[in-house]
């Protein structure tokens, strides 16, 4: 007996097809829990074993002087001097830091003053990442090292239109004595005995390497 072979829309409707609605996506921060913890576990784990360490506060490690050059005095190969004292250094890290070593360039911390008071000496930075080890564990920590040193004056300081081009218009204000500058002589004074203390620590810590 032959059997009817079935229409090929037998079990469709006809004229119109289905219309399946799409769900619509959840609203942000109304996700599935579970996506958002997996997604926060992902976070979490990208920045394992990272680490900042404050410097601004309390210095990691000791800083040796190599040299310095000081404002006005020290004349550079083109003929110019500076306008602020600053100071080669080396700074060692704690034995469980790799490497242990750091150049850097700082402001003289004896001597910061700028274009006789009117302005200041800071230290620019910049960041710099090294390994500690923790009883066998070890974790990348980004610092800060000293790269230059640079004189800065305040907005709202009687030289503040020297360095926009504008010029003065009237005599510079007297500035008021400053009681700390004997005692930073002394402390320069104190520190450049110490530099011939500091090359010998250098160089024997050389020779074990």
């Amino acid at each position: 007996m032959d059997i009817p072979e079935k229409p090929l829309n037998a079990n469709k409707k006809t004229g119109k097809k289905a219309n399946k609605k799409k769900p619509k996506p959840p609203p942000p921060g109304k996700g599935n829990n579970e996506n958002n913890e997996n997604s926060q576990a992902r976070r979490r784990r990208s920045t394992t074993g990272v680490s900042t360490m404050p410097s601004s506060s309390t210095l990691i490690g000791t800083r040796y002087p190599l040299s310095c050059t000081t404002k006005g005095v020290t004349v550079d190969s083109s003929g110019f001097v500076s306008l602020c004292s600053s100071c080669w250094v080396w700074r060692k890290l704690p034995d469980n830091y790799n490497p242990q070593y750091i150049n850097e360039l700082v402001c003289d911390d004896s001597d910061f003053s700028c274009l006789s008071g009117y302005a200041v000496c800071t230290t620019g930075h910049r960041t710099v990442e090294v390994v500690r080890t923790d009883a066998g564990a070890q974790t990348t920590v980004t610092l800060t090292a000293g790269t230059f040193c640079e004189c800065k004056c305040s907005i709202n300081s009687a030289i503040a239109s020297l360095v926009t081009g504008g010029g003065v218009s009237s005599s510079l204000p007297a500035l008021p004595a400053n009681p700390t500058t004997a005692a930073a002589g002394k402390k320069r004074t104190k520190r450049r005995r110490n530099f011939a203390l500091s090359s010998n620590i250098i160089a024997t810590t050389i020779q074990k390497l």
